[in-house]
């Protein structure tokens, strides 16, 4: 029985080391050092296209944008319609 405690203690001591502060900011840096090496993958590669070649890219990425954000609108008003639908029919 005292073996079986002394397991469940240690194990619940691991799992709050495990879930501490450092261990979080830890695993918050490397995941944000990975993003930063990717972000500058990109910029080397943007760097190494030619001028008409940046131009086409950005042009897709703002197209690809612009199509986001309408879908986005899109959402948001059809939503808006909905709950304005349902105010409608609850209030007689």
């Amino acid at each position: 029985m005292n073996i079986l405690l002394l397991c469940f203690v240690l194990l619940v001591a691991a799992i709050g080391i495990f879930l501490s502060y450092p261990f979080k900011k830890l695993a918050f840096r490397r995941i944000k050092n990975i993003k930063k090496i990717k972000k500058q993958r990109d910029i080397d590669s943007w760097m190494q296209m030619s001028r008409e070649e940046r131009n086409l890219h950005d042009y897709e990425q703002k197209k690809i944008n612009v199509e986001r954000k309408r879908a986005l609108l899109f959402k948001i008003r059809k939503e808006y319609q909905d709950l304005r639908k349902r105010k409608n029919k609850s209030s007689p």
